[in-house]
């Protein structure tokens, strides 16, 4: 890591943690890192990588996973939020009732089965 470079932070909180993209702008001899957001904001890590002067529940540190690697991690995540999501609405489209006959719930089906294929093509692109 040297001044200039993009690193994450992590930040735990009640839910999952969340990561945000800061440059290093100065590490010292003795291993501090500080870094700038991009609201200009600057803020101090000590070497272990905690954050310097923190308070509040909140807690934020250096991420300690490659930029790129995390980078490939969070758009995993978010395929996979993605294709939870389409599974889900499979699940709340659902909506056969005994009334509409064999014609009516054929249609119903293939209308849930193209939901059903879109979930799918989403989990396959995890």
């Amino acid at each position: 890591m040297q001044a200039g470079d993009k690193i994450y932070t992590v930040e735990y909180g009640n839910h999952d943690p969340s990561f945000n993209v800061v440059t290093v702008t100065k590490i010292t001899p003795k291993g501090t890192v500080e870094v700038e957001w991009a609201s200009g904001t600057r803020s101090r890590f000590n070497k272990d990588g905690r954050e310097i002067g923190e308070k509040g529940y909140f807690r934020r540190e250096l991420d300690r996973v490659p930029f790129a690697e995390r980078q490939a991690l969070l758009a995993q995540l978010q395929r996979t939020k993605a294709a939870s999501a389409a599974v889900k609405q499979v699940m709340v489209e659902s909506s056969l009732n005994f009334r509409w006959g064999k014609e009516g719930m054929e249609k119903e089906l293939a209308r849930l089965q193209a939901l059903l294929d879109e979930a799918k093509a989403a989990v396959g692109a995890i």
